[in-house]
């Protein structure tokens, strides 16, 4: 067996098997075929992350806890240490299947949470959530990066940690309208008066991060590649917007408009929108950019409620979120070993993570007191803003491929934080 060592993981050539095995009676180990230990990994990541769901559900946390917990627990921290386990459930030949169905059940959620979601609310919230969402991604923006830069310049750290510090304070002052939709639906509190603003306020301040996330990212990944490809990514970004808003959006109209009359969605639009959602990732990859984004698009530009959107979420929100999704982060926690982390890393990264808290809750709380809100719901309003969640690790995955280190520290800073920002939210609340 031969291995070939890359940025981003160790490949293995091995001897080629079947699919599928012809089962114990014929001789034939079910666990050293692909199907079977797909199988076994999909059904042990969803009972476990369900069985947590039912403990911590009662004390408030979200979902995005039970799963990464889970996560971490069958990586090689915990039972991932067992070589029984390792070699039976979680072989390393097995990854590479692992990883596709991971990143699909991952690409539909995304999907399906734009989909939930109404643009329309920014519109209804008025200037209030526009303020809030501007201030809560430029204040923590500046703060962080000139933070950052004083770290780098007086004190000795790692290189790795010292060439990426940078990038790690702008993936910090980011933040996601999926995270903080997911997290107020596990919460009950999406339709709250303070839930739609914060929705609202979200999709200002998440639109701004993905704008500067995505303008990083290719100028990182021009500058890696040597080539003058950044104007090509940005053209290919702009008609990947207009193929999206200016052609698959009126078709969605349309169906609605057929649909109304028929009182129930036809299979030939659901076969049709499940096209669209892998033509967009297809185009993402296409042009450079990461698969999530053009789903992602394409879910905000489906008409919300009744009779589409609502139908694509009666059909797909259950599997996707309770069988799928809970082996993408299975797949995202399978290389964190606790025990590898630098206590010094970590503490740098935890700083700066502060800081960026203290930047988004400030940058939410100035505006919010400004309208008269009551400190209580401004406070609470900033925590909710300050969230991370599953698209910082989607972040933090395509970092590692432009050579942006320290997954491992930024993966538990993530999870401590967003325990302990629902435990404070649920306090105050």
């Amino acid at each position: 067996m031969t291995t070939s060592v890359a940025f981003n993981g160790t490949f293995f050539c091995q001897t080629r098997k079947d699919v599928t095995s012809r089962g114990v009676f014929f001789g034939d180990n079910p666990f050293d075929f692909a199907a079977p230990v797909l199988y076994a990994q999909l059904t042990l990541s969803a009972l476990l992350t369900s069985f947590l769901q039912l403990i911590l559900t009662p004390l408030g946390e979200s979902a995005f806890i039970s799963q990464m917990l889970v996560g971490i627990a069958l990586g090689p921290s915990f039972l991932g240490k067992d070589s029984t386990i390792r070699h039976l459930i979680f072989p390393e030949n097995s990854f590479y299947i692992t990883k596709t169905f991971a990143f699909l059940g991952c690409m539909l959620f995304m999907f399906l949470v734009g989909v939930k979601m109404d643009l329309g609310m920014v519109k209804k919230s008025g200037k209030k959530a526009v303020v809030i969402g501007l201030c809560a991604f430029f204040l923590p923006l500046m703060l962080n990066t000139t933070f950052a830069f004083i770290l780098k310049s007086t004190i000795t750290m790692e290189h790795d940690l010292h060439e990426s510090l940078i990038s790690i304070a702008i993936f910090q002052s980011s933040s996601s309208f999926h995270v903080i939709a997911c997290l107020l639906a596990d919460l009950k509190l999406l339709n709250s008066e303070l839930g739609r603003l914060a929705v609202s306020s979200s999709m200002v301040s998440g639109i701004c991060s993905w704008f500067w996330l995505i303008i990083a990212f290719m100028w990182r990944q021009s500058s890696i590649n040597k080539h003058e490809s950044l104007h090509l990514m940005v053209f290919g970004l702009g008609g990947m917007l207009f193929f999206i808003i200016c052609i698959l959006r009126p078709i969605f109209l349309w169906m609605v408009g057929q649909t109304a009359k028929r009182k129930a969605i036809t299979e030939s639009y659901m076969f049709s929108v499940f096209v669209m959602v892998l033509m967009c990732a297809l185009f993402g990859e296409v042009i450079g950019q990461h698969f999530m984004l053009g789903p992602m698009i394409l879910g905000l530009a489906v008409p919300d409620g009744w009779p589409l959107g609502s139908a694509l979420v009666d059909k797909l929100d259950s599997y996707v979120s309770s069988i799928l999704l809970p082996s993408y982060f299975v797949y995202s926690c399978s290389g964190i070993d606790l025990t590898l982390i630098h206590m010094k890393t970590a503490g740098i990264v935890e700083i700066l993570a502060l800081c960026s808290i203290f930047g988004k809750v400030t940058g939410t709380m100035l505006p919010s007191l400004y309208c008269k809100m009551p400190v209580i719901d401004s406070l609470s309003l900033g925590l909710i803003m300050s969230t991370h969640g599953i698209t910082d690790i989607l972040t933090i995955q395509h970092g590692w491929l432009l050579h942006v280190r320290t997954t491992t520290n930024l993966f538990m800073l993530l999870l401590v934080l967003h325990m302990h920002l629902v435990a404070f939210f649920k306090k105050y609340k």
